[in-house]
């Protein structure tokens, strides 16, 4: 379905600054789990920066989203938004 949105263009266009917030989203696991194994179990350290991470992929995801409004792109990239703030 968001193939499909990209086509008829509802959706918001590909852009560095929203390349560069999914690659940190979906690199926060793994640089938790790699902070977890160098700084052990008991740091603070390790949530304190998946914590950051988390914040900056959503600081960078907002501004860049423009979908078409009314949109069904539109309502699955704010859900999308919206989910993400709930992790």
């Amino acid at each position: 379905e968001a193939l499909a949105a990209l086509r008829r263009g509802d959706g918001t266009l590909p852009s560095v600054r929203i390349a560069a917030a999914e690659v940190l989203f979906h690199g926060r696991p793994l640089l938790h789990l790699l902070m977890l194994a160098r700084r052990g179990r008991k740091s603070w350290v390790a949530w304190l920066t998946a914590l950051i991470v988390d914040q900056a992929s959503i600081a960078l995801l907002m501004p860049g989203l423009r979908p078409r409004p009314k949109s069904r792109a539109a309502a699955l990239e704010l859900a999308e938004v919206k989910r993400r703030r709930n992790l």
